[in-house]
């Protein structure tokens, strides 16, 4: 492929270059294709010979919406195609990021950084600011995931029975198929369980002893992101086996570099939206500069 005559080599889809720099202009429309190029293959998945949906895969991977018309199964092969290319176009763009890595993290705001945390497994280190960071937010997945089931919620309850008083176990196991009851115990410990969170997340402003502002610490939740993918590209290289260093790389390593991309993505879409409406102003003001000078110079 390297060797490849550039006008061959055009004719097809390519995945990001991951030897590249950090290029706005590159990375929006490549993650955009390869994101519009998922959604196809779904719909595939769910209607294997939808034309409409083989044509935008052969306009996509060949430059060529036809490219699939003359085969008796086009939908087995777009599909084929497809897989084939988001398997290396993903571990391109997961490389790329990695590269580019202080340009992505950089991008990211509080908010943003905030939400990767919470969507990604985090990993304990011999660090135990760091653990107990981790302790949280891992909690307050639990609770999430408890408010939309019963069951879990009082799962949640049990397991922290130990911590509190034995005349409230007592209750708790008298009351145990009571759910409004367990409800209203779970509210008790996932407020508290909030406050703690709030508390290792945020930076607060204080005025004469009360809280006038919290903003997300974004520095202390970078620190743990970068530590725990560092844990993990830990495990990475103690790891001996190759197939189970792929695996790591695969299932524990690229999410933590694709989620970044697909964070940044939204914000770097704007940015260039904005940096193409700008030129197309300035290209409109040149056009039109360029006609009444003409217009001038005719009268």
């Amino acid at each position: 492929m390297a060797n490849q005559e550039p006008e061959l080599k055009d004719m097809y889809a390519q995945p990001i270059d991951f030897t590249n720099n950090y290029d706005r202009d590159i990375f929006v429309p490549t993650h955009n294709r390869d994101s519009k190029l998922e959604q196809k293959v779904a719909g595939l998945q769910k209607d294997s010979n939808n034309p409409s949906l083989i044509s935008d895969i052969a306009g996509i991977l060949h430059n060529n919406k036809k490219a699939y018309a003359n085969f008796v199964n086009p939908g087995v092969i777009a599909r084929k195609e497809a897989d084939s290319f988001l398997s290396e176009a993903t571990d391109a763009k997961a490389f790329y990021v990695k590269k580019n890595f202080d340009d992505f993290i950089d991008l990211v705001d509080g908010k943003q950084m905030l939400n990767l945390a919470m969507s990604l497994p985090l990993y304990k280190t011999d660090n135990e600011d760091h653990n107990r960071l981790v302790d949280v937010i891992n909690e307050m997945r639990v609770l999430e995931e408890a408010q939309k089931d019963p069951s879990k919620m009082g799962q949640y309850v049990e397991s922290k029975l130990e911590g509190i008083p034995t005349w409230l176990q007592e209750s708790l196991s008298y009351f145990s198929g009571n759910q409004e009851y367990i409800s209203s115990i779970f509210n008790q410990f996932a407020g508290f369980a909030q406050n703690k969170f709030q508390r290792e997340t945020h930076s607060f402003e204080i005025e004469n002893g009360r809280v006038k502002s919290a903003t997300v610490n974004r520095g202390r939740l970078e620190t743990a992101f970068k530590d725990s993918l560092d844990k993990i590209w830990e495990m990475h290289d103690d790891e001996t086996n190759p197939e189970d260093q792929n695996d790591i790389l695969d299932d524990f390593i690229n999410p933590y570099y694709l989620t970044l991309a697909k964070t940044v993505y939204s914000k770097e879409e704007n940015e260039l939206k904005k940096d193409r409406d700008a030129d197309a102003v300035e290209r409109e003001e040149k056009r039109y500069k360029a006609h009444v000078e003409t217009y001038q110079e005719a009268t």
